[in-house]
């Protein structure tokens, strides 16, 4: 589907279902668990529970994102009854359904079979003398042109020539800014600086807040919702 069609829909499902599913197969087994409390029991899941996200929605109700099961780490910091604390009935907050449909011996050798290719790839570019900027699961950064073996954007498992590069900042994985090269001008101003951040928002940031990041100065990109009552 995603090699033949035209259709860009198709296309764009195809690649979703080529990359989530790998993913699926990887999944830990136990997921957090994400509920909505009354202010007044917010306190037993803090002191027991891992808590991986907390947001205040109301004066009286807060959203959280735990680990089931008590944490001994939390359980010691805290120096609680172990007993009371595993038989204490926490209005079933950990009640939910584990994830069964898994494989880590498939999710393991995929990504050990694409690492292998792309240690390959890295290895001949360093051969030709070439240099490596940055490298992702399926993505690489660098200043010479591949074999064109190794190129060709119609067909599924070889590389694509995305962006020709003037300035890239790449302060952490996932996390980087690519300044296009444009000779001729002819790029979109909105296309000309490409930003990503895996899991934040880079509506307010600039090339110059991308270097700063490389040397350590926090940046906040969390992502800003609203909510309405």
């Amino acid at each position: 589907m995603k090699a033949n069609s035209k259709d860009v829909t198709i296309k764009n499902l195809a690649k979703l279902l080529l990359n989530s599913l790998i993913g699926r197969c990887g999944m830990h087994p136990i997921q957090p668990i994400t509920k909505i409390f009354f202010k007044d029991k917010v306190g037993d899941i803090l002191l027991t529970r891992k808590v991986t996200q907390e947001v205040e929605i109301t004066q009286n109700h807060t959203l959280l994102s735990y680990l089931p099961g008590p944490d001994s780490d939390l359980i010691q910091e805290f120096e609680l009854d172990d007993n009371k604390v595993c038989l204490k009935d926490l209005c079933n907050v950990d009640k939910q359904t584990f994830i069964k449909n898994i494989s880590i011996p498939v999710a393991a050798a995929v990504t050990s079979y694409a690492r292998i290719f792309m240690s390959k790839v890295k290895l001949d570019i360093l051969k030709n003398n070439g240099k490596i900027f940055y490298s992702d699961t399926d993505s690489i950064i660098t200043d010479i042109e591949l074999d064109k073996s190794l190129v060709d954007d119609k067909q599924i498992g070889k590389f694509k020539l995305e962006y020709d590069i003037d300035l890239a900042v790449m302060p952490a994985p996932k996390v980087y800014c690519l300044k296009l090269k444009d000779p001729d001008n002819i790029l979109p101003a909105g296309k000309k600086i490409i930003m990503k951040a895996k899991g934040g928002s880079t509506r307010n940031l600039t090339i110059e807040d991308f270097i700063r990041m490389v040397d350590l100065v926090p940046m906040d990109i969390r992502k800003k919702s609203s909510i309405t009552d």
